[in-house]
């Protein structure tokens, strides 16, 4: 058995969430082993549990449900592959099998999430429209969610205009919801990219958005709120953001509407306010002329040989430190350091802190 069946079975059995997933992986070093070592493992995750998930492996397995989700047209992605999401990797928990359905985009993580309430104003629809538009036009990937309000507006906004968009769902990759945005699930499987970490067939339970809310979040560069009320699921994404290091950006509303209470919260606590795209844009100058210079592999090959001369490390260090340690002008370690980030190198954390990323650790 390869690790991708074995990872695929870990998961889809759906015996173990994903926590646990990452202390088995942990443990036994791959879903290989786990399955091929019966007694240690009988033993490690309890012996109802492991009968439980041998039985959920011998359905599968007789059902061919990896054949089947292969015949229409879903691929998985393994942590440690090529293509995995670098920035997952410093997740508390990170998918250790993701479910994808479409086309991956050239230079995916050059993205912005773009997140807000399901019951959108006129106005929030036209400002999810209008940014997601402008982003796209500039080659920025459009993350989101598949919910509907401006989620589903910025992705169909997105698409419009041939623009690189991807959706992350709280279902399996194969169940459409809501149903409202059937048409656009059709849509993002023809021209955009839709990503699920939960197993086939999930039902839309209703922790599973928060949680998928955290890989919206890391996916992309930052995450900008059109509408959002407090509480919210939008906030959520918010504090993820956070603490992921992401850049923040609010757009404001009318101060009598309930859905400009979230971006007014953002304002208050430091969120960058934005009135224009270019109020973005600005933020990534020097990195979107890195992009549209270089190829991905291109900036690779630079980024490779600087990054001890940058004074990285695999813990987080303040780019007063690496200036100290480079030796460089802050404009010269500032460009190195957005195209080791554009191109997946490093992590950026809160209070402009940096580190380099292990693409091939299982957490």
């Amino acid at each position: 058995m390869e690790e991708l069946e074995a990872r695929f079975l870990l998961n889809a059995s759906d015996v173990f969430n994903a926590e646990q997933q990452n202390r088995i992986l942990s443990h036994f070093d791959s879903a290989v082993r786990f399955m091929q070592d019966a007694q240690a493992a009988a033993i490690w995750v309890g012996q109802d549990s492991w009968v439980a998930f041998n039985k959920k492996c011998d359905r599968l397995m007789h059902d061919q449900t990896l054949s089947r989700l292969h015949d229409q047209g879903v691929c998985l992605m393994l942590s440690g592959d090529e293509n995995y999401p670098p920035h997952f990797y410093h997740l508390s928990c990170p998918p250790q099998l993701l479910y994808l359905k479409g086309e991956l985009p050239e230079n995916p993580f050059f993205g912005i999430s773009i997140v807000g309430t399901r019951r959108p104003t006129l106005y929030g629809r036209q400002m999810a429209q209008r940014f997601a538009q402008e982003l796209a036009a500039e080659g920025i990937t459009i993350i989101s969610g598949l919910a509907k309000g401006i989620d589903g507006v910025a992705l169909k906004a997105t698409l419009d205009v041939h623009g690189k968009a991807i959706a992350f769902l709280g279902t399996g990759i194969d169940r459409v919801y809501p149903r409202e945005n059937e048409e656009l699930f059709k849509r993002m499987n023809q021209s955009g990219l839709l990503i699920s970490e939960y197993p086939p067939g999930a039902a839309p339970i209703k922790h599973h958005f928060p949680w998928r809310n955290r890989l919206i979040s890391a996916w992309g560069l930052g995450v900008l709120v059109v509408e959002a009320g407090l509480p919210s699921g939008t906030m959520v994404t918010v504090r993820w953001a956070l603490e992921q290091g992401k850049d923040c950006f609010a757009i404001p509303g009318p101060i009598n509407s309930d859905v400009s209470k979230g971006p007014h919260q953002m304002i208050r606590d430091g969120a960058t306010l934005v009135e224009r795209v270019d109020d973005i844009l600005e933020c990534y100058q020097t990195m979107m002329t890195s992009f549209k210079q270089y190829d991905s592999a291109e900036i690779s090959s630079k980024i490779e040989p600087h990054e001890n001369e940058l004074g990285l490390s695999y813990e987080p260090r303040s780019i007063e430190e690496l200036l100290m340690k480079s030796g460089k002008d802050y404009e010269e370690l500032n460009q190195a350091l957005n195209h080791a980030v554009l191109t997946g190198q490093v992590q950026r954390f809160p209070g402009q802190q940096y580190a380099l990323i292990r693409h091939n650790e299982i957490s």
